[in-house]
């Protein structure tokens, strides 16, 4: 502000002393330069954009916390995906029970495995619940049971150690193949008892979601903890090339940490505790609707509803925003450029044409009211 005051009054003084004008004409000529200086305009450039995107966003069902997440949203070129509960349906069934130690029986493997997965949160507990609840063996409780996210459950049931989880937390040597289906083993005081196979189907919408990425330029890859086999599985179905699979949490924040490394600004999409660090470490965090509360305190965008499809519409909405916010400086700046020569008389000695403080208030006010106008056509975004 103090910069058109001082603008304004050497439009007074210039003209007065050395344009040799009287002092009416010059004064309404500083008027004019002090209300077409004004940046108006080009206060609201932005924020007039970010307000009516982020209103637009939450009716689409994407809840974005703040203008500076909605600018990242243009910058993504890399995006990565968690497999479970994100391109998955996150509801896996137990499918298959292979028993390696017959000193326990298959029931009691089954109701201690339940027993000690209803401490985590994880899908696949979940998954095991429901299956000893099938077969009415769901009634047992743990004690001293240790979470480790990305791996497992340690506990004690009847009197034995039993661990549940992968082959990051287990000494499992078994080498067995199981298609597409995730190995669950269940370790009894050290020993490799069972292993339950747990499947899980693709949303129906993640292939157009993966094709709609990489439309817009955006390369994506899958995270997951999974084994290599079911993640290269669901990869396969839903078209993702680039899998890292039986990534722990850390491991994934590595390679996230690993693709910004070569300067590309990654996104990454995930639900549960394990995702929650890669989160928070990527360029730009998407929590799904439903995931663990971890997970949406640590993601920059919440997806409200459980559709995968809210991601690609969220890189769109973050791009047309942009250009929005770049027309209404371009708008706001050319206002300036052109009206401040006009209203500090450079038509004057050669045509006599001065700009009125009554025009100069409304030219004002209508280069605010065509950034407002630009803005609000983020309102049609689909």
């Amino acid at each position: 502000m103090p910069c058109v005051l001082v603008l304004a009054l050497l439009t007074f003084a210039l003209w007065l002393m050395v344009g040799h004008v009287g002092p009416v004409r010059a004064s309404s000529m500083a008027i004019a330069v002090l209300i077409v200086a004004c940046p108006c305009a080009m206060g609201i450039a932005v924020p007039a954009a970010v307000t009516v995107a982020i209103g637009r966003a939450a009716q689409l069902g994407l809840l974005i916390k703040g203008g500076d997440v909605l600018e990242r949203l243009a910058d993504i070129q890399r995006i990565a995906l968690d497999k479970t509960g994100t391109l998955t349906h996150g509801t896996p069934a137990i499918v298959g029970f292979e028993q390696h130690y017959d000193a326990f029986s298959p029931h009691d493997l089954i109701a201690w495995a339940a027993a000690v997965e209803k401490n985590s949160t994880h899908p696949l507990a979940q998954a095991v619940l429901d299956y000893a609840q099938t077969l009415g063996l769901a009634g047992l409780a743990a004690t001293e049971a240790i979470v480790r996210p990305g791996e497992g459950v340690v506990a004690t049931v009847d009197a034995h150690v039993v661990a549940v989880g992968n082959s990051a937390l287990l000494p499992v040597t078994s080498t067995a193949e199981h298609g597409s289906a995730t190995p669950l083993y269940i370790v009894v005081d050290g020993v490799h008892a069972a292993t339950m196979l747990a499947e899980d189907q693709p949303r129906p919408e993640a292939i157009d979601v993966v094709r709609a990425l990489k439309t817009i330029g955006i390369q994506p890859l899958m995270l997951t903890g999974d084994v290599r086999a079911s993640a290269e599985a669901i990869g396969q179905q839903v078209g993702i090339e680039e899998i890292r699979a039986s990534c722990t949490p850390a491991g994934k924040t590595e390679a996230i940490a690993e693709l910004q490394s070569r300067h590309h600004r990654v996104a990454m999409v995930g639900d549960g505790i394990n995702d929650a660090a890669a989160l928070a470490t990527s360029d730009l965090g998407i929590a799904m609707a439903g995931g663990t509360d971890l997970a949406r305190e640590a993601g920059d965008i919440l997806l409200l509803r459980p559709d995968l499809r809210l991601v690609p519409t969220a890189f769109r909405l973050g791009r047309q925003a942009q250009r929005v916010m770049r027309q209404n400086i371009f708008w706001a700046l050319g206002y300036n450029v052109i009206m401040l020569p006009l209203a500090a008389g450079a038509l004057y000695p050669h045509f006599g044409l001065t700009l009125s403080p009554v025009f100069a208030s409304l030219a004002m006010a209508l280069s605010s009211l065509s950034v407002l106008a630009n803005s609000l056509r983020l309102r049609a975004a689909r």
